[in-house]
């Protein structure tokens, strides 16, 4: 995973051999391996909001990669934050808030895929 948009270094100072660890994080979802709930992917509060994380955890720096699932099996990141940055409570607000923004503006009214539990989103 190389940072693309916009051009140049990551905007949250990411280097790439820590995105390096995250591409391999999204590699192992595209390939259906097993993510573990809570602890690779994490369904954030509140749930009604339909934003999860995928974390890297392994290496420093590590990494949240914010997203939702448009359907089961499909995740879109929006965008990714070092862990160490999210200090308190209005930087994971500030997080949630920027993918629902994001998504507000690539899907509109159409509805959110919703689910109940881990299992309806990755199966």
């Amino acid at each position: 995973m190389l940072w693309v948009d916009p051009p140049g270094k990551h905007p949250e100072s990411v280097r790439q051999e820590a995105l390096r660890y995250a591409r391999e994080l999204l590699n192992q979802f595209v390939l259906g391996k097993e993510l573990i709930e809570r602890h690779d992917l994490k369904w954030l509060d509140p749930h009604d909001d339909e934003v999860w994380e995928l974390r890297t955890y392994l290496n420093k720096p590590q990494l949240r990669l914010f997203g939702w699932f448009p359907a089961p099996n499909h995740f879109v990141v929006i965008h990714c934050k070092r862990r160490d940055v999210l200090k308190t409570q209005a930087h994971w607000d500030n997080a949630i808030d920027r993918v629902i923004k994001k998504r507000w503006e690539l899907m509109g009214d159409i509805p959110l895929f919703k689910g109940w539990a881990y299992g309806d989103y990755i199966n």
